[in-house]
């Protein structure tokens, strides 16, 4: 691999995360998803290629600014898929909204509520 190689999969992961920032503002689930895959992906093979120790010299003060502003832009983008998931969680609510009273009743023991005596034998004696 040559440093062409490494300068061509960062423009690949800085296509990649422009791709996710378009798609996120789409809404689009789906499509928010497959890119967000995609640029998962082409970092990895990134990080794998900078791994490896006959590129750890090769990389030039520009490569790395434009490596710190992609991860700069990626913390931006998981807060905006943060804050996406928290609109979609509250929607969720208002279309299907949860009960809040316990289907069987509160349990007073981890093991489940004591029986009540019916009343009928209040005094046993042998």
């Amino acid at each position: 691999m040559s440093q062409q190689s490494l300068v061509g999969l960062l423009d690949l992961v800085e296509q990649q995360f422009n791709e996710v920032s378009v798609v996120l503002v789409s809404g689009d689930p789906a499509a928010i998803q497959q890119a967000c895959e995609a640029l998962q992906q082409v970092s990895v093979q990134l990080m794998q290629l900078l791994e490896r120790r006959d590129f750890a010299h090769q990389l030039t003060q520009a490569v790395g600014l434009r490596m710190q502003s992609v991860a700069q832009g990626i913390a931006v983008l998981r807060a905006q898929l943060i804050r996406r998931s928290a609109v979609v969680d509250q929607a969720l609510a208002v279309v299907v909204p949860t009960e809040s009273q316990a289907t069987y009743g509160k349990a007073s023991s981890p093991y489940g509520a004591v029986t009540r005596q019916s009343g009928a034998f209040k005094v046993l004696a042998a």
